[in-house]
């Protein structure tokens, strides 16, 4: 016989799935649940955070209103379309003619480098060929090779004047084709400057008018559709009831009630309020708005600046957002570390720095909930594999992890690929250029110069 989970009276008549003796016991059950997520998440090491965004606050607000009278889409006019065609085939035709006056030039330096160079060579090399042929002796191909040479030299100033007649009379020719080429160009050149004058001062756009459509919108979806005009005031909806019911007829369908509490309805996700850091400058340009408990990946060959790199992210981290622990496994308290902190003027309150070298130190030494950013320099020292960095990342669950990784000689990161593939960023830094291979929250390929001035933030 199983038991009510809320209660624990005997579930009795029941099916045999059944976790509750009633609906009462049901709605107190999940909603005990609720205040226990609640006080779980008050005394998390993510409430001391700062500089913290939610990304309820930072969306468009979303209201019902009425859909706008008239809309205006706009559509180029004829007169700008037939502009525009002129131009296309104007700069077609100026395409061509740089093209051939390339060629042309081109030819001409082909005919101005060659002279009487080769011919001496051939005959030289010939020469000595068939001497060495003949004979077998080395000293013979000389002495013939320098009589072939000699007898290159007469050849080739034999042939020089008439040689010399001929190229300058091709380049004569040339160079009027380029010339007459020249004037074509200058001429739509001019064209194209005074279609673009015509193209600037005339209408683009004719707009077509859309008639009235009686359903109601959301607000962000009228202000995201581009281009629009709109002609008419947006009112408000101030009775209740209305908005009640055109959610009720539009956004809201009826399903049956979700008996997992691991299942939620769509409409309920999206009330979730999710945190994110709000990095600025340079770090927002490199990594966008990433969680409060991302896992960034970084790895490079040695001495390519993944440390310096690693440092000034920290030194950032704990200027701004919390408090900051740096596993050095690598170096541990030695001087080069205290240098790299040095030269990065990265020492401060928040920057914590720990002599750890294995697995099992760091979840001995360094507590949950103590550290908003744990930085691991480097995975390959302190031996930890995937396995391992999915044991540290539940362990270290509300902190943001930074891992460390060497690299192979073909520039990818040592150890199991699982590792980035679990990760939500992964950074290469080559040669000083930091730059990202991988990024759920921006594009990935932006790029970041490690040894640039101190000054900037």
């Amino acid at each position: 016989m199983k038991n009510c989970i809320q209660c624990n009276k005997e579930l009795e008549n029941k099916r045999s799935d059944a976790k509750y003796c009633c609906s009462t016991c049901k709605g107190r059950h999940f909603e005990n649940k609720k205040a226990a997520m609640l006080q779980e998440q008050g005394n998390k090491i993510s409430n001391t955070l700062r500089g913290v965004i939610s990304s309820n606050t930072e969306t468009p607000e979303k209201k019902i209103v009425p859909l706008i009278t008239k809309i205006l889409i706009p559509i180029e006019t004829n007169e700008y379309k037939e502009l525009k065609n002129r131009m296309d085939a104007f700069q077609t035709s100026k395409k061509r003619l740089e093209w051939e006056i390339k060629q042309l030039q081109s030819n001409i330096n082909e005919i101005e480098s060659n002279g009487g160079k080769m011919l001496t060579l051939i005959t030289t090399l010939s020469s000595a060929a068939v001497a060495y042929e003949k004979t077998k002796n080395v000293w013979s191909s000389l002495l013939f090779g320098s009589i072939g040479y000699g007898a290159g030299r007469i050849i080739n100033s034999l042939s020089d004047e008439k040689s010399e007649q001929n190229k300058q009379f091709e380049v004569a020719k040339l160079k009027s084709k380029i010339c007459l080429l020249n004037v074509s160009l200058t001429s739509i050149n001019m064209q194209i400057g005074e279609l673009n004058t015509k193209m600037i001062g005339i209408k683009r756009y004719d707009f077509k008018h859309v008639p009235n459509i009686p359903m109601y919108i959301k607000k962000a979806e009228i202000e995201s559709t581009k281009p629009v005009e709109i002609i008419s005031s947006l009112p408000e909806i101030t009775n209740p009831t209305e908005v009640n019911l055109i959610k009720e007829s539009r956004l809201v369908k009826k399903t049956e009630p979700i008996k997992s509490d691991k299942i939620l309805c769509s409409l309920d996700l999206q009330k979730f309020e999710y945190k994110a850091l709000k990095f600025q400058g340079k770090w927002l340009e490199f990594l966008g708005l990433p969680s409060i408990n991302f896992h960034l990946v970084l790895h490079g060959m040695s001495g390519e600046g993944k440390s310096t790199f690693a440092i000034q992210f920290a030194k950032y981290l704990a200027q701004n957002f919390g408090k900051v622990i740096y596993v050095s496994g690598e170096e541990g308290f030695a001087k080069t570390f205290n240098d790299k902190l040095t030269n990065n003027d990265a020492a401060c309150p928040d920057l914590f720095v720990a002599d750890l070298h294995s697995f099992e130190d760091i979840i001995r030494d360094v507590p949950a909930d103590t550290y908003n950013f744990i930085f691991f320099d480097s995975l390959d020292d302190m031996g930890i594999d995937a396995k391992k960095m999915k044991e540290l990342r539940k362990i270290y669950k509300d902190s943001a992890l930074i891992t460390i990784s060497q690299s192979t000689k073909d520039g990818k990161m040592r150890g199991s690929n699982q590792i980035t593939h679990d990760s939500d960023m992964a950074v290469k830094v080559d040669n000083g250029i930091a730059t990202t291979t991988k990024n759920r929250f921006k594009q990935k390929g932006m790029k970041l110069t490690v040894f640039e001035s101190l000054d900037k933030k």
